[in-house]
This record gives structure tokens, C-alpha cells and sequence, in this order.
């Protein structure tokens, strides 16, 4: 080796030996074992040393050099939401609820539905399962709860977007206000009762509505064949209890009022109007003050909707079938609960 090679080596090792932030490090050889660094194929030399780019500086910082020539491949968006580590007692309505509840306001059904799907579908590569079976949580499991459902427009734009159309939407329906005035008028009237609007707004294809509704005549007809095997008169409240319990929602026994209470505090039912009951519906209602007065306690009155007749009379099953009469005479204060979605995901299987 010259002179002049073996001072520029020796030179390249005085550098390695003090790092520095020049663009540019000393790599030296191991001569042990020289192919290393490249792998089989790459015969490097066992001696004398590379030059490499110095890509981080002495104090954590980037080099300009890497800055110039750093990597431009993209990287995953990163996910806007919080992480929830699942307990006990959680279900995918819970959480949903929680997070919708962060703010301080109350959040809908509908709402609580669609941040479900979004749950489900932003933990699809974690967790598959959960689009198949939403009750499959386990404790210690990690989900990732999105702070939006899907894509939405900004409040200004929407705003916009609304104006712009307004003109357009007004003289639309004023055409067809005179073109077809009985029509429209009379599609106002008939509206059903069972209307799909419900399904549409709930923000997955209306599948869990649909579902809901079925699981309602399921648990009717599990209410008028608890009925028909009792066949009794005076115990109202032993049978929705009894099909209640039937599919795994345990209650213990009580008068058909505190039954209605227990069963709004649990949070898992929620009122419903009277001209939007359908099976599956809970009523409940207060005996008059003149027979309570002469009993000397209010028990009430209890039992699970069967069916809706086209004029909007009702069938129900208690400890009996009947037809359900209004209020007046015996009975006041008549009021209908529905199984929240939670109520189905935790039981609605047993049936």
C-alpha cells in the first residue's frame, strides 16, 4: 500500500472513531466475516472501509443529507378515535353509547347504531369475528372506537349544498302539489304504521331494524305460548316474566307496576308511542285510583303485545291471550317499552 492510501485509511479510521454529522460515515470492514453486510453473492473487501450515509446526527436529529434523500413511500393514515380495552360487562352498544355520550349529549338509537358498524368495520383486519357475531368481545381485547361514522360533509357545506338545492326542491314539489295533490295527500294517510323509514335511517342497510322486528314477533310468540301453558287469569306479570326469562333476562317476581319500573330502569328498554307499537312490545299500566284505593295497592297491569290489527286494536299475552283494552274504567296511564338493540344482541339468540 502506498504512502498516501495508507494515510488516507488511516485517516478514515481517525473519523470512525469520533462520529461526526458529515453526510457521510466510516463503516469499517470486519474482516472475520466480510460478507455480511450485503449477503452471499457480494464479495466485499477485508480491509480498508466504506463510506455510507451518516443518516442520524449525534444528537437524535436528521442529517440534511438524509432529508434530501429520505424515504417518500406513503404511509398509513393514521386513525382519528380512541382505543378501548374491553371488560366484563361491555357490549359494542355500551361503547358506542360511551363514546357518543363523551360529549354530553345523549345520543340517539339510530346514532348508537351507526357508530356500531363503525366499530365493526374499523377493527375488520383485527378483529373479523365482530361482523359475524357482535357478542364476540372478550376481556383484554383492543378496539379502536372511530371519532365519525363514514364519511360526512362539513356543516358549512352542507348548509351550502342545502341552499343551492333549495330553489330547485321548492318549485319541484310546487309541480307536484298541483299535478298530483289527492295523490300525495292520500299517501299522507295511509301511511303504514310498520313504515321502513326506521330501517333506512339506521345506517347498515336497515339489517339490524329488520332484525329487531323479527326478534319482536319471536318473543311474541314465545309470550302466547307461555300464555296458553298457564292459562290462568289474575297473576298479569307472571308471564312476560316467564318469557323474558326463557331466553336468559332473569326478573324476580313482582306486580306488574314495579315489573314496568325494573324493566325501564334497566336500560335496556326504552318507550315507545301507542300508534308505533308492534309485537314484541312491552305494555304496562296503572290500575284506577278507585281500585287501587280498594285494594289498597296498586298492582297493575302487564303483558307482552301479540299483534296490531289494521285499526290499531291490540292482542296481548300475560298470564293469558286477550284483547287489550284502552284505558278507561279499571285501568289508567297505559305505556308501551321496546328492547333496545343491546337487548338483542345480549338475548335475542336464545330464542
Amino acid at each position: 500500500m502506498t504512502r498516501e492510501a495508507s494515510e488516507s485509511v488511516e485517516n478514515r479510521r481517525h473519523k470512525a472513531d469520533a462520529p461526526a454529522n458529515d453526510a457521510l460515515q466510516t463503516y469499517r470492514l470486519d474482516q472475520q466475516q466480510p460478507n455480511r453486510l450485503l449477503g452471499n453473492g457480494f464479495n466485499l473487501p477485508i480491509k480498508d472501509s466504506l463510506d455510507i450515509p451518516n443518516i442520524w446526527k449525534i444528537n437524535g436529529n436528521r442529517s440534511d443529507s438524509f432529508k434530501d434523500n429520505q424515504d417518500t413511500r406513503p404511509e398509513k393514515a393514521s386513525k382519528s378515535g380512541q382505543e378501548h380495552v374491553v371488560t366484563n360487562s361491555d357490549t359494542l352498544w355500551r361503547i358506542a353509547k360511551d363514546s357518543l355520550n363523551a360529549g354530553g349529549e345523549s345520543a340517539s338509537n339510530t346514532q348508537i347504531a351507526k357508530r356500531i358498524q363503525s366499530i365493526i368495520k374499523a377493527n375488520s383486519e383485527e378483529h373479523p369475528r365482530l361482523a359475524r357475531n357482535p357478542h364476540s368481545l372478550a376481556p383484554g381485547m383492543k378496539l379502536h372506537v372511530p371519532e365519525q361514522d363514514g364519511h360526512q360533509e362539513s356543516a358549512k357545506a352542507s348548509r351550502r349544498s342545502q341552499r343551492a338545492e333549495l330553489p330547485e326542491r321548492r318549485e319541484r314539489d310546487n309541480s307536484e302539489d298541483q299535478r298530483r295533490p289527492k295523490e300525495r295527500q292520500r299517501a299522507g294517510r295511509d301511511k303504514p304504521a310498520d313504515d321502513s323509514s326506521e330501517t333506512a335511517n339506521e345506517g347498515d342497510g336497515g339489517k339490524l331494524a329488520k332484525a329487531m322486528k323479527k326478534f319482536g314477533h319471536d318473543l311474541a310468540d314465545a309470550a302466547i305460548r307461555i300464555a296458553e301453558r298457564l292459562g290462568t287469569i289474575g297473576d298479569c306479570a307472571k308471564g312476560p316474566r316467564l318469557t323474558f326469562k326463557g331466553i336468559g333476562f332473569e326478573l324476580p317476581p313482582a306486580i306488574a307496576t314495579v315489573q314496568g319500573r325494573m324493566l325501564k330502569e334497566s336500560g335496556l328498554f326504552h318507550e315507545v308511542p301507542r300508534d308505533e307499537v308492534r309485537p314484541g312490545d312491552y305494555g304496562v299500566r296503572d290500575w284506577s285510583h278507585r281500585v287501587a284505593k280498594r285494594h289498597g295497592v296498586n298492582k297493575g297491569d302487564s303483558f307482552i303485545v301479540t299483534a296490531v290489527s289494521a285499526d290499531g286494536a291490540l292482542r296481548g299475552a300475560n298470564d293469558h291471550t286477550f284483547n287489550v283494552p284502552e284505558d278507561g274504567g279499571r285501568y289508567r296511564n297505559l305505556r308501551f317499552m321496546r328492547p333496545t338493540p343491546e337487548f338483542y344482541w345480549r338475548y335475542g339468540g336464545n330464542i
